[in-house]
Formats: C-alpha cells, structure tokens, sequence
C-alpha cells in the first residue's frame, strides 16, 4: 500500500498565496464593477426629463375597425417597440403599468406598456406587449436597463418602489377617433396625457 505523503510547507504557503491573489482580483472586479453601476444609476437619472412620450399613434381606419400602428417609447423618449393592430370596435385602449420610484430624495415615474384592446375586445383577448417591450429595455442605455432593472429584484440601493398601477389611455366618452397621429406622454407627476399631433 502506498502511503500519501503530506504537501511540504512550501506548497501549502504557495496555494495559499494564490488563493489569496485569486480573492483580492475577485473582490477588486467586484468593487470596480459596483463602482460602474452606482456611476450608471446616476447618469440614468440625469437623463430623466419631467415630460416624454409613452408611446404613438398612427390611425390608419377608424370605421368599421380600428387599425393603425403603435410605436412605444422608452424612459429616454426614443422609439423602442412597435406593434400593428387591427380590431373591432370604436376606442382604443393602451394600458400601462406606472411604477412610480424614488431614488434619496427624487420621486419618479416610469411607464410600461401592457396591451391594447377596444370597447369590443377585452383586455384578455387584446395586443400584448409587454414581454416584447421589456426585452427591448435591455439593448437600450442606461435609463432603459433602469427601468427593466426596476422589475426585477434586489433593487439598486437607495431606490425604493413607493406605487404600481394600471391605467388604460383612450378617448372620453363622445370624442371619436381620428384617422392622424395622437402622441401618449407622462409626465414625472405621474399624469398622462392623450395629445393629437
């Protein structure tokens, strides 16, 4: 029977060394990599305005259907997803997730587009979006990785989520549908606004 011989002194200081090398780049990738992020939420945040647009939209029919297109924006306000659509009814619904988020002291709002229905297609059986719309935040900059890092958890320090909730945009009762261009912007209050172009 063979018997195992203990590692001499040397090559247990060396394996420690090495160890102790291997933790030290970890933790100095680690740091440098937190220090990247932290610069990232800030530049995100300075690239915040108080106005934007959600999303537009192209009416191409507005009798006997609805159709048109609808281009969905990001948090920077350039264009990130477009969806086509074609359906029964009179007044078209976009719905939104609205988070609203505060970072120190600064409160925010982001929005999230969830579907498109109408008066005659409920919500279960419209458009959706959203999946669509958050894969398309992570080619986007620093603000759009924000606003999909928002969704998910442990959440960057020093922002909290304080409100989720769900609004549909459309037309007031008695005001039709145009076959032009209408713009859906939000504003940092958290208000949204249905604009003819």
């Amino acid at each position: 029977m063979k018997e195992h011989k203990p590692l001499p002194v040397t090559a247990l200081i060396l394996l420690f060394l090495v160890l102790c090398a291997a933790a030290f780049l970890i933790l100095s990738y680690w740091q440098t990599n937190l220090k990247k992020n932290i610069v990232d939420l800030q530049k995100a945040i300075q690239s915040l305005t108080n106005e934007f647009p959600l999303g537009e939209i192209s009416l191409s029919q507005t009798s006997p259907e609805i159709g048109g297109q609808v281009i969905f924006y990001s948090p920077s306000g350039i264009p990130l997803q477009s969806e086509t659509f074609e359906m029964g009814g009179t007044d078209l619904y976009l719905e939104f997730r609205l988070l609203s988020w505060t970072y120190e002291t600064n409160r925010f709002v982001f929005g999230y587009p969830l579907r498109l229905y109408s008066d005659q297609v409920a919500p279960s059986e419209g458009i959706e979006v959203f999946d669509t719309f958050t894969n398309a935040l992570a080619t986007g900059g620093d603000a759009e990785r924000l606003a999909l890092l928002l969704l998910t958890s442990p959440l960057p320090e020093k922002i909290t989520i304080s409100q989720t909730q769900t609004i549909a945009v459309h037309q007031y009762p008695g005001k039709a549908w145009q076959p032009v261009r209408y713009l859906v912007l939000y504003r940092q209050n958290g208000t949204i606004e249905l604009r003819e172009k």
